[in-house]
C-alpha cells in the first residue's frame, strides 16, 4: 500500500504575497510607532526626575549653606551659594537663598578681607592678592574696597607686575576719589611711570 500523496500546494499569487507583506509592515509600523511614543514618553519623565533630584539636592545644599554660616564658614558656604546662582528656586527656597545669599556674601567679603591683609602683612603677596581678588567676588560694594584695591596693587607692585599694579590703582582713583588710599595710590602711579 502505497501512502495517500500530500496535497499539493500552489504558490501564492504575487499580489497575495505583496498584500501579505503590506499587512505585515503596516502591523510593524503601527507596533514601532506604539514602542516609540513609549520611550518618548519614557524618557521625557526620566529627565523631569533628573531635573527634580537636582532641585531637591540644591535644595538641600541650602541647608548646608545655612549650616555653614553658622559655624561662621563664610567663604565656603559664600562660594556653594556663587555656584548655586545660576539655579531658578522657586517659592520657600528662593526666599532662603536671598536671605543666605544677602547675609553671607557681606561676611565672606569681610573674611576673604581680614585673611588677605593678615597675609599681606607676612609677606605672603600672592596669597594675600588671591584673597582681596575674592573681596571683589564676593561684595563688589564692600565698605572697604578702597583699601582692598590699594593692597591688590601693592601687592601687584611688589610681585613685579607693574601693569597690573598701575591698572588697579587707576581703578582705585577713578572709582574713591574721595578715599584716604587715592591719594597713595596716585604717588604709586607716579612712582612706576616715572621714566628713569
Amino acid at each position: 500500500m502505497l501512502p495517500e500523496p500530500e496535497p499539493v500546494q500552489l504558490p501564492a499569487s504575487e499580489e497575495e504575497i505583496e498584500a501579505a507583506v503590506n499587512e505585515a509592515r503596516i502591523l510593524f509600523d503601527r507596533q514601532y510607532a506604539e514602542l516609540e511614543a513609549k520611550f518618548r514618553t519614557a524618557q521625557q519623565d526620566r529627565d523631569e526626575a533628573i531635573r527634580q533630584a537636582d532641585y531637591y539636592k540644591a535644595a538641600i545644599r541650602l541647608y548646608e549653606v545655612e549650616s555653614m554660616a553658622n559655624a561662621r564658614e563664610y567663604e565656603g558656604a559664600a562660594d556653594m551659594l556663587m555656584l548655586m546662582k545660576t539655579i531658578e528656586f522657586r517659592d520657600a527656597e528662593k526666599e532662603k537663598f536671598d536671605s543666605l545669599y544677602e547675609k553671607v556674601m557681606p561676611l565672606a567679603a569681610k573674611s576673604a578681607y581680614d585673611r588677605g591683609y593678615k597675609e599681606y602683612n607676612s609677606r605672603k603677596y600672592q596669597d594675600s592678592l588671591k584673597s582681596f581678588e575674592k573681596v571683589r567676588i564676593y561684595d563688589p560694594e564692600y565698605s572697604k574696597m578702597d583699601a582692598a584695591l590699594y593692597y591688590m596693587g601693592r601687592c601687584h607692585q611688589l610681585l613685579k607686575d607693574s601693569r597690573n599694579a598701575i591698572a588697579i590703582y587707576q581703578e582705585l582713583v577713578d572709582n574713591y576719589p574721595a578715599s584716604w588710599y587715592t591719594r597713595n595710590a596716585q604717588q604709586r602711579i607716579n612712582e612706576l611711570t616715572k621714566v628713569p
